[in-house]
């Protein structure tokens, strides 16, 4: 009897073994399942969430020129560049165009004073209307050759000073060739009807 009831007793608390053991084991996975699912979902948080403080996030970065900018910004930049250097150039052109219209202008009233007045003698007056008339047919010219220029080459902005019978035909272009220069010297001969010796060209970018 006592056999039987240690029989019994001794499969029972194997029974409870077997059973304790695999609970332990159920819940150890658990947990370990568990604690990994929460870490990933932390770095996950971490690498997603924005505004943390210790938060380090890695980005793809663009290719990088020697300057430190990217394509991108380059082109960019270079467009401000070109923006400005127009500008540049507009405003010389501007401000010579203005100063030759000043110029003439100012000498203009000068010789139409001479010729008002009422105490200047004949040949004074005869001297003055001469040279308005000089005046008026010298900036014609260059202004038709200003619009030539412009015709012919497809230059961005033409000017032309003028300073004791001395020429100086600046063109805006990117540059200049030899053959252009002369074509220019050329015209500006014909159209002014002065010599070689006294036209000069440049050209402003």
């Amino acid at each position: 009897m006592n056999t039987k009831r240690q029989t019994v007793w001794l499969v029972s608390m194997l029974s409870l073994m077997v059973i304790l053991s695999a609970y332990y084991l159920f819940t150890d996975s658990s947990t370990d399942t568990l604690d990994e699912a929460m870490m990933t979902d932390a770095t996950e948080a971490t690498d997603l969430a924005p505004g943390t403080a210790d938060e380090v996030i890695v980005t793809e970065v663009d290719h990088l020129g020697e300057s430190g900018l990217t394509a991108e910004e380059l082109k960019v930049l270079e467009q401000i560049e070109q923006q400005d250097q127009a500008t540049v150039s507009s405003d010389y052109f501007t401000q010579r165009q203005l100063l030759r219209s000043q110029v003439l202008m100012e000498e203009t009233d000068r010789l139409y004073s001479i010729l008002a007045d009422t105490d200047v003698d004949l040949e004074e007056a005869s001297e003055a209307a001469e040279q308005l008339d000089a005046l008026e047919t010298k900036d014609a010219r260059m202004t038709t050759l200003e619009e030539e220029l412009l015709t012919q080459y497809e230059f961005g902005n033409v000017v032309i000073d003028e300073q004791s019978d001395n020429f100086n035909v600046v063109v805006q272009s990117e540059q200049l060739d030899r053959s252009e220069a002369d074509g220019i010297i050329t015209l500006a001969m014909d159209t002014l009807g002065i010599s070689a010796d006294q036209v000069s060209v440049q050209f402003v970018p």
